[in-house]
């Protein structure tokens, strides 16, 4: 994408099966803030051409913006406290915004996110720990639905805000994995399950 788009509006590219590899970018210079609605939904021959996509600009990716993009493989936000300055911008992944994207590999969640939508990673797969930090409050319903995780899930709780914590139903239902791990923290202790 040419570094002066700033926003992919809702459903810019639907259903679109011309567009094949795509490279958005990840340079520093790259200003891409927003994925919309159902931008790319049903892009089925999409991959993207980025081969560390991390988006680091990007603060809005909402509902079904990758919706039932087949044959896309990675989305790699550097992973909270890593050297190489990740996306801490991002906030909200949208409900059902990877839904169906059944070659998708995801490699870290983002320092900055607080929210998962319902369905967002369904189907998806993680090659890494996958680590949902204290600073995620909210996931919807079925967020992780069916998912592959190959070396387990990392949950971490503060205590002290438990009060804003919204996690939906069958977050994992389905889920194909040997470990979900949960830390427990409160201002003057911490406990793992």
């Amino acid at each position: 994408m040419p570094f002066n788009i700033r926003i992919i509006g809702s459903c810019a590219f639907a259903s679109d099966t011309s567009i094949a590899g795509i490279y958005m970018g990840t340079s520093n210079n790259t200003k891409i803030t927003g994925i919309y609605n159902g931008a790319f939904a049903n892009c089925k021959n999409m991959y993207p051409l980025d081969t560390n996509l991390q988006y680091r600009s990007l603060t809005t990716l909402k509902d079904e913006a990758f919706y039932g993009c087949t044959k896309w493989k990675m989305w790699h936000v550097a992973a909270e406290g890593e050297t190489n300055a990740g996306n801490d911008n991002l906030r909200v992944i949208g409900t059902n915004a990877f839904v169906g994207c059944e070659n998708l590999s995801i490699q870290a969640l983002p320092g900055g996110l607080t929210e998962i939508g319902a369905n967002a990673f369904q189907l998806a797969h993680a090659s890494n720990q996958l680590n949902i930090h204290s600073g995620i409050n909210k996931i919807g319903n079925n967020a992780f639905r069916g998912m592959k995780f190959d070396a387990g899930v990392q949950i971490s709780f503060n205590l002290d805000l438990k009060d804003n914590y919204n996690y939906g139903k069958n977050i994992f239902a389905e889920a194909k994995t040997n470990e979900i791990a949960i830390t427990v923290t409160t201002e003057n202790a911490s406990s793992s399950y």
